[in-house]
């Protein structure tokens, strides 16, 4: 038996090479912060995710439920100080909000992993409450894949509304976000969406804020001219043995 010559094998070779070269391998990150959408209000008001957004409730591909609002670092209810600030974004000035009524169990459509988000009780009123925690469910075609879910801490809790002529107004303040790590949904298949569910504990105050959701977006799939090659590859390896074994 003959060995192959060196240059029949470097051909197989870099044939073969062109099915691992040749992948379509798109992968990458991307974070929502929600402060640099095209129709932004002052950092004073809340408006919806849409009108925020210039009409759409897409960004970078992410469809958010028309529930969802966007809030400003300086949004405080019923006015200016004392009352107040809704929230506390964790970058920028402007977060993401459910208060918009039906405000549980909203909605985000995407087959982008959702990597991480941040979530922080929210103030009514200054009377303090919000959401005491918050559930990130990811869904596919055939029902719930997984979830993650974290406690929202009150670091500054309600203790008594504010002197006189600001009797009226609670004292609690807006509390910081923490992170909420939903790695664990890289592991998943089929994610079509997500789900955000809250503990209510007490009417009206069940609110949450939210910040800088990371996705990924990544997939592997070889292309057709890069199977044409595996194939022509196959076929190369199996004609060099064939001579080889025949002389």
């Amino acid at each position: 038996m003959k060995l192959l010559p060196r240059s029949s094998y470097l051909l197989a070779a870099v044939t073969l090479l062109g099915l691992f070269g040749g992948q379509s391998a798109s992968a990458g990150i991307f974070t929502i912060d929600f402060d640099n959408l095209p129709t932004l209000g002052p950092t004073t008001q809340q408006q919806s995710l849409a009108d925020a957004n210039g009409g759409s409730s897409t960004i970078d591909g992410v469809t958010f439920a028309s529930n969802f609002g966007v809030a400003g670092s300086e949004y405080r209810v019923g006015g200016a100080a004392p009352n107040p600030t809704f929230g506390i974004p964790h970058s920028g000035d402007y977060f993401l909000i459910n208060g918009n009524t039906p405000n549980n169990d909203l909605l985000i459509s995407t087959t982008s992993v959702l990597l991480e988000a941040w979530f922080g009780r929210v103030e009514y009123y200054g009377y303090g409450g919000g959401a005491i925690s918050v559930t990130v469910t990811a869904f596919g075609a055939g029902g719930d894949l997984g979830s993650e879910s974290i406690n929202l801490p009150d670091t500054n809790p309600y203790t008594g509304n504010l002197p006189a002529p600001n009797d009226g107004i609670g004292n609690g303040l807006a509390d910081p976000m923490v992170r909420l790590d939903t790695s664990s949904f890289l592991s998943l298949v089929g994610i079509t969406g997500y789900r955000i569910s809250r503990v209510d504990p007490e009417p009206l105050n069940g609110n949450w804020a939210a910040d800088d959701f990371t996705f990924s977006t990544t997939s592997a799939v070889p292309e057709p001219s890069t199977l044409t090659g595996f194939g022509i590859g196959l076929v190369a390896l199996g004609y060099y043995r064939r001579r080889s074994l025949t002389r």
